[in-house]
């Protein structure tokens, strides 16, 4: 997100009104940074939308600089950028920044909000220009703002100066700038709340600017997720509800932008808590470098599903290897495109003895570790995998890389997975028995009877179907039924196999079907091949005794 000015002399390091500085008529307060914590100097804007915001103030900057972005514009033959008021409070709430690098992403974001927008900004540029007049100054700034208008669909902007005194009385007079460019893709009409009470519904409407097909995916607080129907063209609306349980509610809109479906627009919204006040002006600190970070992941990802009333996930050696090759694989251009699809994820969790019935994939990109994790944590539908009530483990990976800039860019791959748990088998047979003859009291067919050598004869078949993930050899038949076929006439019918669900057993036609008197079953767990670690394994042997 960060730039440098085009004609900047160096990055700064400290912008801020310097003592003896003179100082611009009628510029908005700036924010404040104390303890680490940046807080805005105006009140914050309680909807989303242009309205709540202040106007751009009246001072000599802003009187020259949309004609001189109007002159460029014409001499690019591209409609003019229009300056806007929110972006105005934003550039005035990184005046006095004293930092010693550029406000990160997080900052940016939260600051936008605060002043209404649904986007953050794109780009916050803070430099210094060696001019301390305002006609010079907007015709550089212009230059920078046409050169982002290029790849932009509808480009806004502002900017705020200070001007700084003289190292000397010789030397030349220079003015310290932030500007704030954003492409204003997504407007909301009327504003909607940026939280809601708990039990409050409010309606979110809004068309597109320079996009079309606009869809919007509501992600509750426990984690469900809902589309809207959506009417043809560019407007788009929404009910969001906030239920009775605290927590945070997402919604992303995304349209279609020369073709391509693209992000415009993704909303935190609290339901029964407060907005937040500050931001953290630098990112959190991570205790423990490299796997730890995974691990950390995973614990922020509890720390939602606690809110959302949900048990933790445990972490899984097996399947943070997997996530981990995915997110190597990630950073390959050549792989990117299909190394994290469904497929490709379940045949690695195969090899590695981690398979599932259920698997879960969040793929990401972001500038660290948290960065791209928190890109997961605000999209609907990766938020529903983390807050998936069914899975019961997971495994984090990332991997860094050089980027273009020089800057590390970090690719982390999330993978949930459903582990059945151990159970006591006895207590589990028995359950399946009681299941059978209720099937079959339904019906009107006589109750079977639990018979000592079926059932033994069927636990020791389950037990090593298990052992042999479900691959038991054709010759071990006789040898394991042998017992049975000297007890029982006719034809023992036998009933195999495996299933995350034992009790559904009871449901097959079998076993309500006329003839044998007596059955055995046998349950035990293991790892399948497809169904994953933990799998019950059942063997149902019926009979008529001699």
């Amino acid at each position: 997100m960060q730039r440098s000015l085009r004609i900047l002399a160096g990055t700064l390091a400290a912008l801020g009104v310097l003592a003896g500085a003179p100082a611009l008529a009628e510029q908005l307060p700036p924010g404040a940074v104390k303890d680490g914590k940046l807080t805005p100097g105006l009140p914050a804007v309680p909807t989303f939308g242009d309205g709540g915001a202040p106007a751009c103030p009246k001072n000599s900057l802003n009187d020259v600089l949309p004609s001189e972005v109007g002159r460029a514009a014409k001499a690019a033959g591209r409609p003019a950028p229009q300056m806007a008021g929110p972006l105005c409070a934003i550039a005035a709430t990184f005046a006095n920044w004293k930092e010693s690098a550029p406000p990160r992403d997080a900052v940016i974001a939260f600051v936008s909000a605060w002043f209404g927008l649904p986007v953050a900004a794109r780009q916050v540029l803070i430099g210094k220009l060696p001019s301390d007049e305002d006609a010079a100054v907007a015709e550089n700034l212009a230059g920078n703002v046409m050169g982002f208008a290029k790849r932009a669909v509808n480009p806004r902007y502002a900017a705020v100066a200070v001007l700084l005194p003289r190292a000397d009385r010789f030397a030349q007079r220079e003015s310290r700038i932030v500007v704030v460019l954003e492409d204003h893709v997504l407007s909301i009409d009327p504003p909607f709340p940026r939280r809601l009470e708990l039990g409050q519904t409010a309606v979110l409407s809004g068309h597109l600017n320079g996009a079309t097909d606009p869809k919007v995916t509501v992600s509750d607080v426990s984690g469900q997720v809902t589309t809207p129907d959506q009417a043809p063209g560019d407007a788009f609306k929404a009910s969001v509800a906030c239920g009775t349980h605290p927590g945070s509610i997402f919604v992303q809109v995304t349209g279609v932008v020369d073709g391509q479906r693209v992000q415009v627009a993704n909303l935190e919204l609290p339901c029964g808590k407060d907005l937040p006040t500050c931001v953290d002006v630098d990112a959190p600190k991570v205790a423990i470098e490299g796997p730890g970070q995974d691990r950390q992941v995973l614990a922020a990802i509890n720390a939602e599903r606690a809110d959302a009333g949900l048990p933790a996930l445990a972490w899984d050696d097996a399947v943070a290897k997997v996530a981990a090759a995915v997110a190597d694989g990630l950073a390959d251009d050549k792989r990117r495109a299909t190394v994290a699809s469904p497929a490709e994820v379940n045949a690695a969790l195969l090899k590695a003895g981690a398979g599932s019935a259920l698997v879960l994939v969040n793929p990401a990109q972001g500038t660290s570790v948290s960065d791209a994790a928190q890109r997961l944590v605000s999209s609907p539908t990766h938020r529903a995998n983390m807050l998936n009530p069914e899975v019961t483990s997971a495994g984090v990976g990332s991997v860094a890389i050089p980027g273009k800039d020089g800057k590390n860019v970090v690719f982390l791959t999330e993978i949930f997975v459903k582990v059945a748990s151990k159970v006591e088998s006895k207590d589990l047979r028995s359950q399946l028995v009681a299941a059978i003859n209720e099937r079959r009291a339904e019906a009107k067919m006589p109750l079977l009877k639990v018979d000592g050598v079926l059932q033994s004869a069927a636990q020791r078949y389950a037990e090593e179907l298990a052992a042999a993930g479900g691959n038991l050899p054709e010759s071990r038949d006789d040898q394991l039924l042998a017992d049975v076929k000297k007890s029982f006439k006719g034809t023992v019918s036998m009933l195999a196999g495996a299933s995350t669900v034992p009790l559904d057993y009871a449901k097959q036609p079998k076993m309500v079907a006329a003839g044998p008197d007596s059955l055995g079953v046998g349950i035990a767990q293991g790892d399948h091949p497809t169904l994953g670690r933990n799998t019950f394994f059942v063997v149902i042997l019926r009979g008529t005794h001699r």
